[in-house]
């Protein structure tokens, strides 16, 4: 087995052969080309492999060996990585196996034995180019892929922005009016009546469901003001405050659920070096009681609730960051309806009563402080929110095109 010091950076081969000559002369021939990894076996090229992820960008291994083949082999590397290139080493009599797990993409290519070094260090240097140009390709993607969710979560901040501050300003003072006018009728006609109710139905059925109607819609707008976080909502403010431990929030979250909704199961798992953070600890609390009551909803009156925290990095800037997933076992919400979870006046067919405002508010704030939510599923296929916030607030990603967004709608009303 052999492990030669080389820069990080450089991406080296994996041999995997029983024959430890071969090793050797593998080695001897081509450690001048890129860092040579080698195993005398499957099981130590497996244990290999993990260890030195992220270093190893081909994959050679023999076809007949003790224990798994190398294409057994080579099938377990795909699902650790895909992104390693596959060669097999082969026998003649092999060739039809090998072509036709070529075509099935489980291989990159394919040699015979025995091979000769020149024509193997052409093809071993074409093979670390197309590596390179294929992780530069999928990197150039994957921040590509980021900032086009940054731009979308930042028009979709600033909009719900606006539509928060107009109807704030506009409907709930209006209907703070009505409402007090509303909660003074029954007293002026009992002045006006000697106390009598002419009409028990009308007070008892029809005058309360208004009464409740008017509270929803006083609540939906609240929902929306505090997630912007200010009367402003197009200047929100956050109350900073240092070391703040989620463990006692999410306790809180999880008495709440279980105090309205008794049947259910929740649990709890953290991190032991779990960091803490610096962060607005209302809209913090008021995420995370979001995500749990919407999993409970979903979960039903005797489902589970999984709450989970670990440290992560933030995708835009590799800043120390906390991951919150919220899972429940209910039935699966459809990627579309997924996809809308975090629209205002989302009408969902098992509970039509509920606009999801909690959601965005809980969306806004996570954008306030330069992190992200989105609703998708666990890898038990479980419904998942999952709520990312960096370790000390930063800028909004997508900041830039949400103050864009922001100053064009201010010039439009102005003009």
């Amino acid at each position: 087995m052999h492990s030669p010091s080389h820069a990080i950076d450089t991406i080296g081969i994996l041999y995997v052969d029983d024959e430890e000559k071969a090793l050797k002369y593998f080695t001897e021939s081509f450690e001048d080309i890129a860092p040579i990894f080698t195993a005398k076996s499957a099981a130590e090229g497996l244990e290999m492999f993990r260890r030195h992820q992220g270093e190893i960008g081909i994959v050679l291994s023999d076809q007949k060996m003790p224990g798994l083949s190398g294409i057994e082999f080579l099938e377990k590397i795909r699902k650790i990585d895909e992104q390693p290139l596959r060669i097999l080493v082969t026998a003649y009599s092999d060739l039809d196996l090998a072509v036709e797990y070529l075509n099935d993409g489980l291989l990159y290519s394919y040699l015979t034995k025995p091979w000769d070094p020149a024509d193997l260090q052409t093809r071993l240097k074409k093979s670390l180019d197309r590596f390179w140009i294929t992780r530069e390709r999928d990197k150039l993607l994957r921040e590509r892929a980021v900032a086009f969710q940054e731009m979308l979560m930042a028009e979709k901040a600033a909009s719900i922005g606006i539509l928060s501050s107009g109807l704030n300003h506009h409907i709930r003072n209006a209907l703070t009016v009505v409402q007090a006018y509303f909660d003074m009728i029954p007293m002026q006609l009992q002045e006006e009546d000697n106390g009598k109710a002419r009409d028990d139905f009308f007070w008892n059925e029809y005058y309360k469901k208004v009464e409740e109607q008017i509270g929803r819609m006083i609540s939906i707008l609240s929902n929306l003001a505090d997630g912007a976080g200010a009367e402003d909502a197009l200047a929100p403010v956050l109350k900073i405050r240092e070391g703040i431990d989620l463990h006692w929030i999410v306790q809180n979250a999880g008495k709440e659920t279980l105090r309205t909704n008794p049947g259910i199961e929740f649990s709890f798992a953290e991190s032991p070096d779990l960091h803490t953070i610096t962060a607005d600890i209302e809209k913090v609390s008021q995420m995370i009681h979001s995500i749990v009551r919407e999993a409970a909803a979903n979960a039903g009156p005797s489902g589970k609730v999984i709450l989970r925290a670990s440290n992560t990095t933030l995708k835009s800037s590799s800043a120390n960051a906390i991951r919150i997933q919220c899972i429940d076992d209910g039935e699966p919400v459809p990627e579309k309806e997924r996809c809308r979870l975090f629209d205002p006046f989302l009408v969902r067919a098992d509970r039509p009563g509920d606009l999801g405002t909690d959601l965005v508010a809980c969306y806004l704030a996570a954008f306030q402080h330069g992190g992200t939510v989105q609703a998708t599923t666990s890898k038990e296929g479980h419904n998942m929110i999952e709520l990312i916030l960096p370790v000390i607030p930063t800028a909004p990603a997508g900041g830039e095109i949400f103050t864009r967004l922001i100053d064009d709608t201010i010039k439009k009303s102005k003009s």
